[in-house]
């Protein structure tokens, strides 16, 4: 209790300063009786003389702390788990997720690289395929005995077809 006195005619209100001090005086009688019976509990306490029924409440205390404290750690650890693994399985969902899409990305490119690939092929086929069509006709006027021989790599090279008879025709077909 914080003293607050009204101001009298020469200093305080005896009757507000008499009531603060009858309060304080009970105040102070209360640590004085558990001051006494704190120093009671400590020479008992010092002498070893614990009576068997504080000893065992003293132990009951503690052992419910005990399995509190136990308990306590033991939720935590739980939570701690089920929020690592469900950090875990998220993880792997992401991992999954993003594994899926670079499979369905690359299978994407493989299909169009294929399509190129086959354009390209049918491309070169018919490319070949008018060559062959206008070479056909100037291989015809040929006897068969100027027909070149086959092995292309021979020094005499004269009965193979020239530039100049090839070249037009292959210029017309591009």
């Amino acid at each position: 209790m914080e003293p607050v006195f009204c101001s009298a005619k020469h200093g305080y209100s005896m009757d507000e300063v008499d009531q603060y001090i009858d309060w304080l005086l009970g105040e102070f009688e209360k640590s004085q009786e558990t001051c006494a019976a704190l120093n009671e509990r400590v020479a008992t306490l010092e002498s070893g003389s614990i009576n068997q029924g504080e000893l065992s409440q003293v132990m009951l205390s503690a052992h419910k702390f005990a399995q509190q404290v136990e308990k306590e750690a033991q939720d935590k650890a739980h939570t701690l788990l089920s929020h690592a693994e469900n950090k875990a399985d998220q993880l792997l969902r992401d991992a999954h997720a993003k594994v899926q899409q670079e499979v369905s990305s690359a299978k994407t490119q493989i299909e169009q690289m294929l399509g190129k690939s086959a354009e390209v092929n049918a491309s070169v086929q018919k490319k070949l395929r008018d060559i062959y069509e206008l070479l056909l006709p100037v291989m015809e006027k040929r006897s068969v005995s100027d027909a070149p021989s086959a092995d292309l790599y021979e020094e005499d090279r004269s009965q193979s077809f020239s530039f100049n008879e090839v070249y037009p025709l292959v210029a017309n077909a591009g």
